[in-house]
């Protein structure tokens, strides 16, 4: 993901093609001078299976072509990021608010509790 014309925040939501819990990573490139390439740093990260998907398939997502299970809750492992769960395991699924540090780029990479799942990641900047 390269952004622009925003606050430091990330606003992120999460999508699995299966319900099976996700451990998510978040990661933020910036250009280090004194190296001369670009440096990662662990923005977030959830706990083992931290991203609880939802139990009901949503259908409301035409572009993907499948049904897709929403992520509700999420619990922090590690990073600076504000979480809004879902009330419940069967409404609208819940987001991140992650702050990114000043990155140039960032970069998400997910593990599924089970399976090889596709996961899909909406974002906007703040």
């Amino acid at each position: 993901m390269v952004f622009g014309s925003s606050l430091n925040y990330l606003k992120m939501k999460f999508l699995a093609a299966s319900a099976t819990n996700l451990t998510i990573y978040v990661y933020g490139w910036s250009f280090s001078s004194q190296l001369m390439s670009y440096v990662p740093q662990l923005l977030f990260s959830t706990t083992s299976g931290g991203a609880v998907v939802n139990t009901n398939a949503q259908t409301s997502f035409p572009t993907l072509g499948v049904s897709v299970y929403e992520v509700s809750q999420y619990t922090k492992s590690t990073g600076d990021a504000k979480i809004f769960n879902a009330p419940s395991s069967t409404t609208n699924g819940g987001f991140i608010l992650i702050d990114t540090l000043g990155s140039q780029f960032v970069e998400v990479c997910a593990a599924a509790a089970a399976g090889n799942p596709n996961y899909y990641v909406m974002h906007s900047g703040v």
